[in-house]
């Protein structure tokens, strides 16, 4: 579910500036120029850039993909596919006809020849799948957010985006997203860097223990510490795990045990953890003045899965402008949060308070599961 539905998906990216002295007028040939055309004939596959407010509608004159300091669009992806109980009918009606006509059957490259022929006339009768996700870029905080956390859909995009924009958005996954956060001292980027390369092709995946660790982390602060979350002078909130969390060994895919409960007490969960496992993925709950919010994390930090808020005092009417912008402030805010928790633990897990610290009450924390020791016994970390 993307960015304007209930639920909302929402993965980040960080976009470098355009070197251009005419920022808006090079934004508007770069979109109209990568604007979507439907699929020929021939066409397997096509995609391009589309208006906000209807999947189907290439409208983008007279700056109607601006909303505020906002760029808004929506990009469109159309692809032909032919079942394969299909495909393999007409082949094998395509192979019947070319042996009674050949007297024996196609060899290996005509059956190929044959294939190929086959599915280029179930394409030419074959209706495209149109999918599409919102793109909601703003310039000024250079942070692009994508209603998807589909990969396909995800490199379909950025390839669109890169070839016409010629601007290449960094994925806000665990690694990048430390390294491009203002408040993480240069000292603690320094020392990420040499865990792990972040121009790594497999950076996401030698990265991912800063996504456990964080996710394991947060739920001692939650329990052990303080649920209490400041990210500026106006805006002070808490922060909850919710009723759904799953559990795994770092860096490995196997055995993930997934743990729910209305009543947030999750045992199945601190057992686990107990034993071994590690946060890969958990909802949260947070509440900020009259909004309440739940959305789920994974361990890449990416993406905002199912984010869901209430707000006491909604904008009134049917206004789009109106909606579109508290939509976008609930989002941002989750994120000011979730930047001002992530860069709150690298500071702790990159310096002698780690160990000093925060490790030996977080260790002590976790085998107090194991010994059933109830959660007020444990001493507070000095932050």
């Amino acid at each position: 579910m993307g960015i304007q539905s209930g639920a909302a998906t929402i993965t980040f990216f960080h976009v470098p500036d355009p070197i251009t002295e005419d920022f808006w007028n090079y934004i508007d040939e770069n979109l109209k120029a990568g604007i979507f055309s439907p699929c020929g004939e021939e066409d397997v596959r096509t995609s391009g850039f589309v208006s906000w407010s209807d999947l189907f509608s290439i409208d983008l004159d007279h700056g109607g993909y601006r909303k505020g300091e906002y760029i808004v669009f929506q990009f469109r992806i159309d692809e032909k596919k032919i079942p394969s109980m299909l495909l393999k009918q007409h082949l094998k009606e395509e192979k019947l006809r070319f042996t009674k006509e050949r007297g024996r059957p196609p060899t290996r490259s005509e059956q190929k020849i044959l294939k190929e022929a086959v599915e280029k006339k179930l394409i030419k009768l074959t209706f495209p799948i149109p999918r599409g996700c919102e793109v909601v870029w703003n310039p000024l905080s250079r942070e692009l957010m994508l209603g998807t956390a589909s990969s396909g859909v995800i490199e379909a995009f950025l390839a669109h985006f890169e070839r016409y924009l010629k601007l290449f958005p960094v994925p806000q996954y665990h690694l990048k997203w430390a390294l491009t956060m203002d408040d993480v001292p240069a000292q603690v980027k320094d020392s990420i860097t040499k865990l792990v390369n972040p121009s790594s092709p497999t950076a996401l995946k030698e990265g991912m223990f800063l996504g456990y660790e964080f996710l394991t982390w947060l739920w001692f602060r939650t329990e052990a510490y303080t649920n209490d979350v400041k990210v500026d002078d106006s805006r002070h909130g808490s922060i909850y795990l919710g009723d759904r969390i799953t559990l795994g060994v770092p860096l490995e895919g196997t055995e993930k045990v997934t743990c729910t409960s209305k009543k947030h007490h999750l045992d199945e969960a601190r057992v686990a953890l107990a034993s071994g496992k590690r946060p890969a993925e958990a909802q949260w709950f947070m509440q900020v003045a009259d909004r309440e919010y739940t959305f789920t994390l994974d361990a890449s930090l990416w993406s905002i899965k199912s984010l869901k808020f209430y707000i006491n005092t909604p904008p009134e009417g049917n206004d789009p402008d109106g909606i579109f912008f508290n939509r976008i402030f609930c989002i941002e805010e989750v994120r000011a949060f979730l930047r001002k928790l992530y860069g709150e633990f690298l500071n702790f897990r990159f310096t002698s308070s780690w160990q000093d610290d925060v490790l030996p009450e977080l260790n002590r924390w976790i085998m107090n599961f194991r010994r059933g020791k109830p959660i007020s016994e444990l001493k507070n970390v000095d932050n």
